[in-house]
């Protein structure tokens, strides 16, 4: 799993949330576990999981479900003073219509720049 920034900056914030979706698009649930913290928590439209592990298998059901599914990054806005980056992203489900929907990500970190919270917003 890749290794978190020491220092807690904009730019290491945006590596983390960077590092977060190319590890949700190699559909990789180890290092997806390994991103979050033991009791970090993961809400969607859809979906709510609590622990690492468990966020892990939501998103492995996810990926299971829709096998082509792949995140594009549209923006990233990361707050240093909060530990928290908004992150504006298109779902797409490659499926036979093209569906992308828009999303927005607020993920929260824990001083050990894990992922103790993501809350995802479809619209």
């Amino acid at each position: 799993r890749p290794q978190p920034p020491s220092e807690l900056t904009a730019p290491a914030l945006e590596q983390q949330a960077r590092a977060y979706f190319a590890a949700w698009n190699t559909k990789d649930s180890g290092v997806v576990a390994g991103l979050f913290q033991e009791a970090g928590t993961l809400r969607d439209w859809d979906v709510s999981a609590k622990g690492a592990s468990r966020v892990a298998e939501a998103n492995a059901a996810i990926w299971a479900a829709v096998p082509g599914i792949a995140i594009e990054i549209l923006a990233v806005h990361p707050s240093p003073t909060t530990r928290t980056v908004v992150c504006e992203v298109l779902v797409r489900l490659n499926d036979a219509d093209g569906t992308a929907l828009k999303v927005t990500d607020v993920i929260e970190y824990g001083a050990d720049m894990r992922i103790s919270s993501l809350r995802a917003y479809k619209g």
